[in-house]
């Protein structure tokens, strides 16, 4: 009877190892995949500052733009002027458009990997 229970005890104790491990093995999962979610919010955070700079540089392209036609009713002369920044206004729109495409699309390919992560959490 007593090798039985020691048998027994020997099975439990291996039984509970197993379970223990296999709990220690699921944290450590979950801790890396938690430093990979902060990680790619880290760099949402960099794509969403990247893409309010080029909000800001296209708010300041418009106020250019909007002084640059006032002072050209002024005078003829600053017709040609004023020709030149909106080509240069245009340029720096476009590049920033440019930038916040890029930007957007970075940032769906992070949210679809933020999204595939997330889905791999259980809740208990």
């Amino acid at each position: 009877m007593k090798k039985w229970i020691c048998i027994l005890v020997v099975i439990i104790t291996q039984v509970g190892i197993a379970q223990i491990s296999y709990a220690q093995n699921k944290d450590i999962a979950a801790i890396q995949s938690i430093l990979e979610i902060t990680q790619i919010i880290k760099r949402i955070s960099d794509i969403s500052n990247i893409i309010a700079a080029a909000v800001e540089e296209q708010a300041v392209t418009v106020g250019e733009i909007s002084r640059s036609i006032s002072g050209s009713a002024i005078e003829s002369a600053a017709i040609t002027d004023t020709v030149q920044s909106v080509a240069l206004a245009s340029k720096n729109v476009t590049e920033g458009s440019s930038e916040i495409q890029k930007s957007s699309a970075e940032l769906a390919k992070v949210s679809a990997r933020l999204k595939d992560l997330v889905s791999k959490f259980e809740i208990f």
